[in-house]
């Protein structure tokens, strides 16, 4: 996100009809804008028409599409753009706040995005929790703390850490990996690498405490065994939190253990 954005808060009349009541907006009129690299074969933003937003431009590796985002009375989980039958590989989704047409500020929101991706025919889907022997938590267990959740974490269970440089990797066999955990005031920047790779580093701050919730997505990574590596990379002096919940990985062929993972 660059430029105005924040999280639609409770104070918003509107808030309850948001997905998960999370969103995030912007307010100008051409610098506020928002961008996603993925993998995959079509992409579908979603956020809300409202009395108070205005034009955006939104563009797939380049090709653009202007639209409006008013409407009175206001209209939630709207389809704002989308796109599919891209080819399979690496794309960059951008938007851009224009405002309105006379130049003035106008809000513009994001509230979800769905992305399409293609799967080889003749897998599954599993997901490993964070109790699963597959999942190794470094430099050693100790560094991390195991806690019952009740009924907001997958299984209702969760692994947190606030040691700086303390690491979760799990070793999977598929085509795409997601890995989520919590986010919240509590919890700070971290990193994500997939099998000895780019290191790319991702925010787990929010205003609101979040569960469940996608911390790292990776893929196409080819047929083999792979390893996806979150470490937790707080600002200096701080003890920020990274919690990790459940891997969720798709085209799995090789079976795997029935006891820690769930299809």
């Amino acid at each position: 996100f660059i430029g105005d954005w924040s999280p639609v808060t409770s104070g918003d009349p509107e808030f309850a009809q948001y997905n998960g009541s999370t969103a995030m907006k912007s307010l100008g009129a051409g610098k506020p804008a928002a961008g996603l690299s993925f993998n995959g074969t079509g992409i579908w933003v979603v956020g809300a028409r409202r009395s108070n937003h205005g034009l955006y431009t939104a563009s797939v590796d380049g090709n653009s599409l202007t639209a409006n985002g008013y409407a009175n009375p206001d209209e939630q989980q709207q389809l704002l753009f989308g796109v599919s039958d891209l080819p399979q590989k690496a794309h960059t989704f951008t938007v851009v706040n224009k405002g309105n047409s006379d130049g003035s500020n106008a809000y513009f929101d994001i509230d979800y995005i769905t992305l399409e991706a293609e799967v080889l025919n003749n897998t599954t889907t599993v997901v490993f929790d964070d109790t699963a022997p597959e999942f190794s938590f470094l430099p050693n267990r100790t560094s991390w703390s195991a806690q019952e959740d009740g009924s907001t974490s997958f299984n209702a269970s969760l692994t947190s850490t606030t040691v700086s440089g303390a690491q979760a990797r799990l070793n999977f066999t598929g085509e795409y990996v997601a890995v989520y955990g919590t986010l919240g005031l509590s919890h700070g920047k971290f990193t994500c690498a997939v099998d000895g790779g780019t290191t790319n580093l991702y925010v787990g701050t929010y205003s609101t405490t979040l569960t469940q919730q996608m911390l790292c997505l990776a893929g196409p990574l080819g047929t083999g065994s792979h390893s996806i590596v979150l470490s937790n990379a707080p600002v200096s002096n701080t003890s920020a939190a990274l919690s990790i919940d459940f891997a969720k990985v798709w085209g799995v062929t090789q079976p795997t253990n029935a006891a820690h993972a769930k299809k």
